[in-house]
């Protein structure tokens, strides 16, 4: 896949991504919950090192589904073998 970090979809930041894809991976959300649930998840902002911002952005579902449908379950298994291999040379 050819990613260009300046040609995206507004609205939503690679970290956004990652972490609202995260959630709805690990807690197997569809995006309906995903979007109906960001007042239950904002009291952990702090924990992720965000602000209420994230969560005061309201994103409609169709956002949700274009831009965190592309975080699948191998992309996180890749991101979490690149941080474990960080952490074992560190």
């Amino acid at each position: 896949m050819d990613i260009q970090m300046d040609n995206g979809r507004s609205g939503m930041d690679l970290w956004k991504i990652f972490v609202l894809g995260t959630i709805r991976l690990n807690c197997k959300w569809d995006y309906d919950k995903l979007q109906e649930s960001r007042t239950i998840i904002s009291r952990y902002d702090g924990y992720w090192g965000m602000g209420y911002w994230i969560w005061n952005t309201r994103y409609p579902r169709q956002t949700l589904c274009d831009n965190i449908r592309w975080f699948t379950p191998e992309i996180l298994d890749k991101i979490n073998t690149v941080v474990v291999e960080a952490g074992h040379r560190v």
